[in-house]
């Protein structure tokens, strides 16, 4: 029994001594490291800001990707450091013409999103823009970063995830593959594809970009994850229910193509259709819908 106590109290004693190194490190990291006095980063942070906000003075290519990177470097540092300058990193993230700083600051984004999620969760839209990049290599990092933050569950993906389904049209097929991962990884939680449908539906039936084929292909692709009746039914409640307001006549389209995806095998699925039908009845008039 005494040496049980014995190793008892040593275990506690081992963890305060723990607990109290990390919160030691941290504060060296958020106070000293970028601010103390005897800190050579404490010159060189200043220096490195004013080289990446005046680019049109230090306008040599190699010199703007040095100092970006070590920008974000320098950015995962401290909370303190990253708030202050995030506007600046976000700015240059959305305006420079250089893939590759734009390429680099993806990835960067996706450290800062894991040690300062707070103050980056607020500005993800930033991240999913880079999606729509012209540049492949940064619309592929960018997809990459996204799947290892919202299957980790360090980001929530809220009504973004539709530009996650455009990158399963993509023009390049390693972002295509990617994308079809992304969606497997996430089938695999519980009605983890299922509760981004409407976002998804939304996102692409309202934009101007995805012509018809595009979206059937996404559609087509993402409700093969909806094996469970009851969601095939739920599913059906809620096409059927856009119907009422949808004025445009692709739009309805596309509803009743996303009708067509859902197996109606069982009578419950098919008497749910029947009972909505009151709700697109008049969209009938079209050969498409019907």
């Amino acid at each position: 029994k005494l040496e049980e106590d014995e190793s008892s109290d040593l275990a506690k004693v081992s963890a305060s001594a723990e607990d109290d190194f990390s919160e030691l490190v941290k504060n060296v990291r958020e106070h000293e490291v970028l601010f103390g006095p005897n800190s050579i980063l404490t010159v060189l942070a200043p220096l490195v800001v004013s080289i990446c906000t005046n680019n049109f003075v230090f306008k040599d290519e190699k010199i703007q990707r040095i100092a970006t990177l070590a920008f974000s470097k320098l950015m995962s540092i401290s909370s303190i450091f990253c708030e202050r300058n995030l506007q600046i990193f976000l700015t240059i993230l959305e305006k420079s013409d250089d893939p590759v700083i734009r390429s680099n600051l993806i990835i960067a984004f996706g450290d800062l999103a894991q040690g300062f999620n707070r103050l980056v969760d607020q500005n993800i839209d930033y991240l999913f823009s880079r999606l729509r990049d012209v540049d492949l290599t940064v619309r592929r990092n960018t997809l990459m970063v996204l799947t290892h933050l919202s299957l980790c569950g360090m980001i929530k993906v809220k009504g973004q995830i539709g530009e996650i389904a455009k990158c399963l049209i993509d023009e390049d097929v390693r972002i295509r593959n990617l994308a079809r991962i992304f969606f497997s990884e996430m089938s695999q939680r519980d009605s983890g594809v299922y509760n981004h449908i409407p976002d998804i539906l939304s996102n692409l039936s309202d934009s101007n970009t995805i012509d018809e084929e595009s979206f059937r292909t996404i559609m087509k692709f993402i409700f093969e994850f909806i094996k469970k009746e009851k969601q095939m039914e739920n599913l059906i409640e809620k096409l059927c229910s856009r119907f009422r307001n949808s004025d445009d006549l692709r739009h309805s389209r596309d509803l009743a193509y996303c009708l067509s995806l859902i197996s109606f095998s069982g009578d419950r699925s098919l008497k749910k259709l029947a009972e909505s039908f009151p709700l697109y009845q008049d969209k009938l008039v079209d050969e498409g819908v019907l």
